[in-house]
């Protein structure tokens, strides 16, 4: 049963989404609930219409290097012949976590053709056989207080 309308009242809509905390590269989707069966739902993201008349609407995020966030509205208009009723616009503004995992260590010893650690000589550390000879540098005390660490090239 409905209660007579006096055409003043506007229905409470709501929006949800399927996440909480939504991760670049998922699909989130948005509910509106609390209009009848015959309303008609226009979606939009920051601004742009998008979707279908549905009271569902799927947003499919972007993978991004940084956190973003989305202002999702959906404005229903729930007419009925004997109820007129004005169009509610219900926005939610969704952030969408950067979830990708950070950048695999790389193995800088991988492919190393030479390594001088400035201790005390020019040979190569890496084994490689690749040493080199001193000329016109002496060892002196490097930057942390350490003797015969770094080179004095004057």
């Amino acid at each position: 049963m409905k209660a007579l309308y006096d055409g003043n009242n506007v229905a409470t809509i709501t929006i949800n989404a399927n996440k909480v905390v939504p991760c670049g590269g998922d699909n989130v989707t948005f509910t509106a609930t609390g209009a009848s069966s015959t309303a008609q739902y226009q979606w939009k993201v920051d601004g742009v219409n998008v979707g279908t008349n549905s009271k569902t609407f799927t947003y499919n995020s972007a993978n991004k290097t940084v956190d973003y966030q989305v202002k999702v509205l959906v404005e229903v208009k729930d007419e009925e012949v004997c109820f007129p009723q004005k169009t509610v616009m219900v926005e939610s503004t969704v952030t969408i976590k950067n979830c990708s995992p950070p950048p695999t260590a790389i193995d800088l010893k991988n492919g190393l053709v030479a390594c001088y650690p400035f201790n005390a000589n020019a040979n190569d550390a890496t084994g490689n056989g690749n040493n080199g000879t001193v000329n016109g540098a002496t060892l002196t005390t490097d930057r942390f207080g350490k003797v015969n660490s770094a080179y004095n090239f004057n």
